[in-house]
């Protein structure tokens, strides 16, 4: 696979659908499992952005032969809060962990950016 890469603008929860469909696209040939954890990992970040920032956000992604990258960038200063036991909600970053080889998260000078890469062919686990 030619090595691909994606940048996007995202500015509400209504541009999710057709925002999965070019994650799912990135995504192709993983293998149907590892496509929709990619997937799903990709999109409770730019939720987060989206609902918890309360911010637009700009999303790159980027795919070789053997990674799947991706970042997303949002214009809020507040850190990460871990799930709180209580809630519902709050799981996206432990799907991150499950799903992505590293992670992590960076200030910027108009406020966070999160990332996650995967090693294709190779189980998170591992």
């Amino acid at each position: 696979m030619d090595d691909v890469a994606v940048q996007l603008w995202v500015e509400g929860v209504g541009e999710l659908p057709s925002v999965r469909a070019t994650l799912r696209a990135m995504a192709v040939g993983t293998g149907a499992e590892r496509e929709s954890d990619l997937v799903l990992a990709a999109n409770e970040l730019i939720t987060n952005a989206l609902v918890h920032a309360h911010t637009n956000c700009y999303v790159e992604v980027a795919r070789s032969e053997s990674t799947f990258s991706f970042a997303v960038t949002d214009f809020a200063f507040g850190e990460l809060q871990p799930a709180n036991p209580a809630s519902v909600g709050g799981r996206g970053l432990e799907i991150v962990t499950f799903v992505a080889s590293r992670w992590g998260s960076e200030r910027t000078d108009s406020g966070k950016r999160v990332w996650f890469e995967a090693d294709l062919g190779v189980s998170p686990d591992a």
